[in-house]
């Protein structure tokens, strides 16, 4: 680059030019003829490096690994299983933890919707949580039912009442999250709101296990997960992948269709059919009727006031001290034996386990359409006054 600094005519004083700035001294002329024109005095300055080498990091700095936690990953949700939890308890809590998917938003590309809770609270999420949501509860729902009108329920029941438990808890820990996420946090009482690109790690960790079909998320399962699959699985954004594709797909018999995630659905729709009679629970069906039974949806109010909260249960792993032991459940003094009967089920069923490889093509989904709040027969029931208002019943004829 050249930078004209002055010029002097010919035949003036050369002390001038010797005036010049010590700085300047590397400069040459860029005229030398002797005609009276002006001589220019340049300074040639080298040209910048390009900034490289200010963005390489040093040979001596080392980035930094990231921890590695194993397969009990902070953000794992801790597999709960409360041994001394009755039926009625543990369908009590799948009914208050239930909630609405609403339909599809009309305008293409809305970043949010609003999910209801059985309580009437509303919850603010991602557009990208919406089918995973859906998908979740069918699964729950249609589990239970499967598991209730199973020949060897009793069986089933046993064994796959925490699995169902679990999807329940996962669902509840993402809406807990995400009401957190925008809760008022300011003295001027204004909330921060939700953000688009807001994720729930626990929530996510499992969903990003059911993308690749593994459903049970007992701690074999998880760890067996870790060692096969790696936890660079879990790095990916689940929300982003094609769930609506993989849903209407489904995987062994549980699926979606088209409809359903276009228009959603309620709680009350997912309860249809779940009755209560003296102190049992039944899928009632068309093949299989439960006369005189109570109708889930009327027990929702009860259900919400008598089950545990959230911050009653175990949460995840980052939330439990290290060598600490697992929580242990709150014994329950209980005025009645409950159990699943054996006898006399509402539907028979042989492999009718919902985590079974045995596909369930002929389960219908024609029972989740709108219906009217019926409150069913009249009941009484008891509530005792135990630690941590933990609940016994006694059915009252």
């Amino acid at each position: 680059m050249t930078i004209i600094l002055g010029w002097y005519p010919e035949g003036s004083s050369g002390a001038k030019r010797d005036e010049a700035p010590a700085t300047h001294s590397a400069s040459i002329p860029c005229s030398t003829s002797p005609s009276p024109q002006p001589q220019s005095i340049v300074k040639i300055e080298p040209s910048t490096p390009p900034p490289i080498l200010q963005f390489l990091h040093s040979p001596d700095v080392e980035p930094e690994p990231l921890p590695s936690y194993g397969w009990k990953h902070p953000a794992e949700l801790q597999y709960f299983t409360p041994e001394d939890w009755l039926p009625t308890k543990l369908i009590f809590y799948l009914i208050a933890n239930a909630f609405s998917v609403p339909p599809r938003a009309s305008v293409r590309g809305t970043p949010f919707f609003l999910l209801t809770r059985m309580n009437g609270e509303t919850v603010t999420l991602p557009v990208g949580y919406r089918i995973p949501l859906l998908f979740l509860a069918r699964f729950q729902w249609l589990s239970l039912k499967l598991v209730l009108t199973a020949s060897s329920r009793e069986t089933e029941w046993n064994e796959y009442k925490f699995s169902i438990l679990h999807v329940s808890r996962l669902c509840t820990a993402l809406l807990d999250a995400a009401q957190e996420y925008v809760r008022v946090s300011s003295e001027e009482g204004i909330s921060k709101g939700m953000d688009r690109k807001w994720r729930c790690a626990t929530f996510d960790r499992a969903l990003a296990r059911y993308r690749l079909k593994w459903f049970i998320s007992g701690p074999e399962q998880v760890e067996e997960f870790y060692h096969t699959v790696g936890e660079d699985e879990y790095s990916k954004d689940a929300v982003k992948f094609d769930w609506r594709r993989w849903a209407i797909k489904g995987h062994r018999g549980f699926t979606l269709t088209d409809d359903e995630i276009t228009i959603g659905i309620t709680a009350e729709q997912f309860l249809v059919g779940l009755k209560q009679k003296n102190v049992d629970w039944y899928w009632d069906t068309e093949d299989h009727p439960i006369l005189n039974g109570i109708d889930a949806w009327s027990l929702r109010a009860l259900a919400s006031s008598v089950s545990p909260s959230a911050s009653e249960l175990p949460s995840t792993y980052s939330q439990t001290p290290p060598g600490s032991k697992p929580v242990e459940p709150v014994t329950v003094a209980t005025t009645a034996v409950e159990s699943v009967p054996t006898g006399n089920t509402p539907m028979s069923s042989s492999s009718s386990s919902p985590f079974s490889s045995q596909e369930h093509k002929n389960v219908s989904n024609s029972n989740f359409v709108p219906v009217p709040n019926s409150n069913g027969p009249s009941s009484t029931y008891v509530l005792s006054t135990c630690k941590n208002e933990f609940f016994s019943e006694n059915h009252i004829a």
